[in-house]
């Protein structure tokens, strides 16, 4: 269960990376990062939450796998991140 709130933890602390371009005014590099989100493909992620906890011991409620959970959220997340960081770099931002 550490591990599930560490990488929350660490989730919550984070902020992305400062983008750059020339002439760019916070308000369009905003609008250039939001447009990259929302044109991000929807991650699918096999979903195995009713797994049993390592140890083949049910964890948390009804037995769902909190590790792995977190896991397969974490991979979504990182994938999501490298959409955003190709297509910022398609609009000529660096970081």
């Amino acid at each position: 269960m550490k591990k599930t709130w560490m990488i929350l933890l660490l989730a919550g602390c984070t902020s992305g990376p400062q983008w750059q371009k020339a002439g760019a005014t916070p308000e369009s590099v905003e609008a250039d990062r939001k447009q990259c989100e929302m044109a991000a493909p929807l991650t699918s992620v096999p979903t195995q939450s009713q797994a049993p906890a390592p140890g083949g011991k049910p964890g948390g409620i009804g037995g769902m796998n909190f590790d792995a959970a977190v896991d397969r959220e974490a991979a979504r997340m990182r994938k999501d991140e490298q959409y955003v960081a190709q297509c910022m770099r398609a609009k000529g931002y660096s970081n």
